[in-house]
């Protein structure tokens, strides 16, 4: 399978909550695993739209927190837990990259 990236993948583990952005509610709960200057993957036990304008509130481990706004790229939907691979709007993932 190609690897169609822009840029290499870093492990980040840290909680993250995603809302809605239209329905202004909350979707799920999971976990980052891992992040690039694009955006991140994701895991959770709740299934979330493709495509659809989401809030990602994320927790990072030094206490800080931040939204970004993006969407849902690609699903790996599995019956106890779904992977998601996330695209942020431009910039807003390469701050937090180049943290670590």
């Amino acid at each position: 399978m190609e690897n169609r990236r822009k840029s290499a993948r870093k492990p980040f583990v840290s909680p993250v909550t995603v809302e809605s952005v239209v329905a202004r509610r909350k979707l799920a709960d999971g976990y980052i695993t891992n992040i690039n200057d694009g955006g991140v993957g994701i895991v959770t036990p709740q299934e979330l739209p493709i495509g659809d304008a989401l809030l990602f509130n994320i927790s990072m481990p030094n206490g800080w927190m931040f939204d970004l706004f993006g969407r849902i790229r690609h699903a790996h939907r599995g019956l106890t837990i779904n992977a998601y691979n996330v695209t942020f709007d431009p910039g807003q993932a390469t701050f937090i990259f180049n943290l670590f």
